[in-house]
């Protein structure tokens, strides 16, 4: 039995390409965000830049969540893709509405539009 086999976990329902997906989604939302925070702190970048900026770290970390679940599934790249496009969108709502700032719809629809498309083309490209 490879090492690989020993260490890997087996979800139920295939849950665990999706999952996967998501950890590498959020941990490059995290690891970008903060590239990002330092890059504003210590640079004379304006903070007009900041909503693109943020925009472009979720679609980046979409597009590799997307292309990460489709290619620990093997097949179906488009459905694991979108799949993590909606959990990603579905999860910000529900942060968003447990926060004291009001959620702009229509930057939301923007921002969604850009994760399903990214997480879409990212699990596209997962699958060899």
């Amino acid at each position: 039995m490879a090492i690989k086999e020993k260490f890997s976990i087996k979800l139920p329902g295939g849950a665990g390409p999706i999952l996967r997906g998501l950890v590498v989604s959020y941990l490059l939302v995290a690891i970008l965000s903060l590239i990002a925070g330092l890059l504003f702190y210590f640079t004379p970048l304006s903070e007009m830049w900041m909503h693109p900026i943020g925009a472009g770290i979720t679609t980046i970390a979409l597009f590799f969540g997307g292309r990460v679940a489709a290619k620990a599934a093997v097949n179906k790249g488009l459905i694991h893709g979108l799949t993590i496009g909606i959990i990603f969108i579905l999860i910000t709502i529900i942060m968003s509405l447990f926060s004291s700032h009001d959620i702009s719809w229509s930057s939301l629809a923007l921002k969604s539009a850009y994760a399903l498309l990214a997480s879409a083309i990212g699990g596209i490209s997962g699958v060899k």
